[in-house]
C-alpha cells in the first residue's frame, strides 16, 4: 500500500489499541503505540528503508509518543 494509506491504517490501529482497556491481575491500564513508516524505494534498498522507518519511530517517541510518523 502507499504511504498515505499505510498512515491511515496505522493511525486507526493506534487509536483502537489506545482505547482498549487492558487487565493483568489487579492492574488496569491502557497502552499506546508509536509507528515510523517509510515507503520502499528500490534505489535505497531494504536496509536503508528500514533504517529510515526506524529513525522516524524514534522521532515519534521523542516527540511525545502515541503517533504515526511518516
Amino acid at each position: 500500500m502507499d504511504l498515505d494509506k499505510a498512515y491511515r491504517f496505522l493511525d486507526e490501529l493506534r487509536h483502537e489499541i489506545e482505547k482498549t482497556p487492558m487487565d493483568f491481575k489487579e492492574f488496569h491500564f491502557n497502552i499506546t503505540m508509536t509507528f515510523g513508516i517509510e515507503e520502499f524505494n528500490p534505489r535505497l534498498g531494504i536496509e536503508s528503508t528500514i533504517n529510515r522507518a526506524d529513525g522516524k519511530l524514534y522521532k515519534g517517541k521523542q516527540g511525545g509518543r502515541n503517533r504515526v510518523v511518516k
